[in-house]
C-alpha cells in the first residue's frame, strides 16, 4: 500500500538563515524574514517528497526479512567468561560454577546475609566499619571525611591563604607608605614588631583648620588634605563696624593670612567703609588743611564764612545757599545786562531775621542755615553774581 498523504510543494527557495540563528532558534518576540521561512518551507517539502520516493513500506520490508531467513539454522553456543551465549540460571549461594547465571533469588539470599553481619564500629584504636561524612566542622571521631569534605576543607584553606597573603601585601604597603622598610618575603613574626612601632596619630584638626593643599592627620585618619583658603599677605576688609566705646571693629575673610610688610597681615579699609559706621567723618569737621583717613577738612577756627563765584540768577528765580552757621552778614555783586549792582555788606537785624531790596532787582534773605537771592526781574537774569557770607 502505497502513502496516503502527498508530500507538500514549496516552489520558493528562500534564503538560508545564518549558523548562529539555526543554533539558538526563535526568540521572544522575533519576526524571522519571509526569505528565511521559504527557505525552511521549501526544505521541508523536498526532503518529504525525496523520503516519499525512496522509503519502503513496513510491509513490504517485513516480507523481504522474512523471506530473506526463511529456513536458516541459528547455531547459538553457550555462554562462557569470554563467549556470548545461552546460560543456564542457579539459584544456589555458594556454588563455583563460570557458566550459569545467578537468580534474583540467590541475589537476595545473599544480600540477607550480608544485611545480618554486625561489623565492629571503627574507633580511634579498633578497625571496623565507619560512617563517611560531607560535615567540614563536625566534631565525630568515628566518622570518616568524605573526598567532598576534604575538597571543602581544602578550597576553603587556599582562600585563608589567599585572603592572608593579600593582607600582608596591604600590611607591608602601608609600612613603604610611611617610611619603614617591608617585603612581603618578611613573615608576620617580623612585620608585627615593625606595625607596633609606628606612632598613631593624634589631635582632632579638621581640614577647614588646616592650609588649602597642606597633608595632615589626626586621631581619625592620616594623609588628609586641608580646605583653609590662603588669602596671603593683604587682603580687603569685607566690612568695619563700630564698637560701643567707639573703637573701630575691622572684619576681614576667614582664612590664613602671612608675610605683611613687616611679617604679619594687612587688611584694608577705604574711607566709605569707615564712614558708614563713623558718618561724623566730615571735611566740615576737621580742620581745614588737615586730613583724616582719607578725608579732606574744611573747618576754618574763628568765624566762619563761605564764598561763591560766577554764580548765575536767572530771571524770577531764587539761589539757595546751604550754611552750617547761622549767617550774620552778607556781602553780594552782580552785573545784569546795561546794568550793575554792589552790595559792600548787609548786617542781620538783632531780631536775627533781615530782608533788603537791593536796587529793586535782588531780595536777600537771612535763614539760620541758608541765605536765599531771588531775582525780581522777569527779563534778566543776574550773572557773575559773588557772594560771601559771614558768621553771626
Amino acid at each position: 500500500m502505497g502513502f496516503i498523504k502527498q508530500a507538500p510543494k514549496w516552489g520558493a527557495t528562500g534564503i538560508e538563515p545564518p549558523e548562529s540563528k539555526r543554533n539558538i532558534g526563535w526568540e521572544v518576540e522575533d519576526r524571522p524574514p519571509a526569505a528565511w521561512l521559504n527557505w525552511f518551507m521549501n526544505l521541508t517539502a523536498e526532503s518529504l517528497q525525496e523520503l516519499q520516493s525512496k522509503a519502503a513500506e513496513k510491509t513490504y520490508v517485513e516480507d523481504k526479512i522474512a523471506e530473506a531467513i526463511g529456513g536458516v539454522d541459528v547455531d547459538i553456543p553457550d555462554a562462557s567468561l569470554t563467549v556470548k551465549g545461552i546460560t543456564q540460571l542457579n539459584s544456589a549461594v555458594n556454588s563455583t560454577s563460570e557458566t550459569e547465571a545467578a537468580t534474583p533469588k540467590a541475589v537476595k539470599s545473599v544480600n540477607d546475609s550480608i544485611a545480618t553481619h554486625k561489623a565492629e564500629q571503627a574507633t580511634l584504636t579498633t578497625k571496623g566499619h565507619v560512617q563517611l561524612s560531607n560535615a567540614t566542622n563536625g566534631t565525630s571521631e568515628s566518622k570518616a571525611p568524605t573526598e567532598k569534605a576534604l575538597g571543602l576543607v581544602m578550597v576553603e584553606a587556599q582562600a585563608g591563604k589567599q585572603a592572608g597573603n593579600e593582607r600582608k601585601a596591604e600590611v607591608v604597603a602601608a609600612l613603604v607608605a610611611v617610611g619603614i622598610p617591608a617585603t612581603t618575603s618578611e613573615t608576620w613574626a617580623q612585620l608585627i614588631p615593625k606595625i607596633a612601632a609606628i606612632i598613631r596619630a593624634t589631635g582632632a584638626a579638621t581640614a577647614t583648620q588646616v592650609l588649602a593643599g597642606a597633608v595632615y592627620s589626626n586621631a581619625t585618619g592620616n594623609n588628609r588634605i586641608g580646605t583653609m583658603p590662603n588669602n596671603g599677605t593683604n587682603v580687603n576688609a569685607t566690612s568695619v563696624g563700630r564698637w560701643p566705646d567707639d573703637s573701630l571693629a575691622v572684619y576681614i575673610p576667614n582664612g590664613w593670612y602671612g608675610g605683611g610688610m613687616n611679617g604679619g597681615s594687612e587688611a584694608k579699609v577705604t574711607t566709605p567703609q569707615i564712614q558708614g559706621s563713623f558718618p561724623e567723618l566730615e571735611p566740615q569737621n576737621i580742620r581745614k588743611d588737615v586730613k583724616v583717613l582719607g578725608v579732606a577738612g574744611t573747618l576754618v577756627e574763628g568765624k566762619r564764612m563761605i564764598s561763591e563765584r560766577a554764580v548765575y540768577i536767572p530771571s524770577l528765580s531764587t539761589k539757595v545757599i546751604p550754611t552750617s552757621f547761622i549767617p550774620g552778614a552778607v556781602s553780594v555783586s552782580y552785573s545784569m545786562v546795561g546794568l550793575q549792582d554792589f552790595y559792600p555788606q548787609v548786617a542781620r537785624s538783632p531780631d536775627g531775621k533781615f530782608r533788603r531790596n537791593g536796587g529793586d532787582y535782588v531780595l536777600i534773605s537771612l535763614f539760620d542755615n541758608r541765605v536765599e537771592l531771588y531775582n525780581t526781574r522777569d527779563d534778566k537774569g543776574a550773572s557773575d553774581t559773588a557772594i560771601n557770607l559771614y558768621e553771626f
